[in-house]
């Protein structure tokens, strides 16, 4: 068991490293995929909607103009 112990030397915890690495340098980071994007866009997705509110808006009131009715604005 001591002579295990001695023959695999773990690391120091004292080492310094990059705290931003890439995927060529350090391929355990890669394979756990700590190198990608945590963040995710709902602005994105959230611009669908308001383009999809914006046009069904504008279908309505240009309908009722031609209907000659009249919608009241909030």
């Amino acid at each position: 068991m001591r002579c295990a112990t001695l023959s695999t030397r773990p690391f120091s915890y004292s080492q310094t490293c990059s705290t931003f690495r890439t995927t060529g340098t350090n391929t355990a980071t890669a394979r756990a995929g700590l190198d990608s994007v945590i963040f995710v866009d709902f602005y994105k997705y959230a611009l669908r909607r308001y383009r999809l509110v914006f046009k069904t808006t504008i279908k309505l009131f240009s309908l009722a103009w031609l209907h000659g009715l009249q919608f009241t604005v909030l």
